[in-house]
């Protein structure tokens, strides 16, 4: 698989040790901030996606999380939520940030590559990971 930013695939070294919520709330978080502009509006579906792969929005995870998108730098926080996934969460993670990546309506090639990387690192096929998008995207 071709990636326009290879720096993505170097994984990045992080002082985060998140469990399945944050891991879950960082790979959120790093798709929606990639492209150094959030939008009210990935903002609102971001929220929305954290609820629907059953994450517990409590005031302490939403200030982390506001943190974090101010903060951190996106990848960072896509390889801490990677490391820190549970394996039942894997095809979840890969909806959910295909789900917002498009939350702004485009979808731009680093968030297409970061959906594409979470998949390949994640252990899916390029075949699997289209699928779960489509499944994502259609929904």
């Amino acid at each position: 698989m071709r990636y326009v930013w290879e720096r993505f695939r170097q994984p990045m070294p992080t002082a985060l040790t998140l469990n399945r919520q944050e891991s879950l709330t960082a790979l959120a978080a790093a798709v929606i901030a990639i492209d150094d502009e959030v939008l009210p509006v990935e903002l609102a579906q971001l929220t929305d996606q954290l609820t629907l792969a059953g994450v517990d929005l409590s005031p302490p995870l939403l200030e982390r999380l506001t943190q974090w998108v101010q903060e951190v730098d996106p990848l960072e926080l896509f390889w801490a939520g990677v490391q820190g996934l549970v394996p039942q969460d894997r095809e979840i993670a890969v909806q959910m940030v295909a789900r917002l990546a498009l939350a702004d309506g485009e979808t731009l090639i680093e968030e297409n590559d970061l959906v594409a990387l979470l998949g390949e690192t994640l252990g899916f096929s390029h075949q699997e990971v289209c699928l779960l998008v489509q499944q994502a995207t259609q929904a």
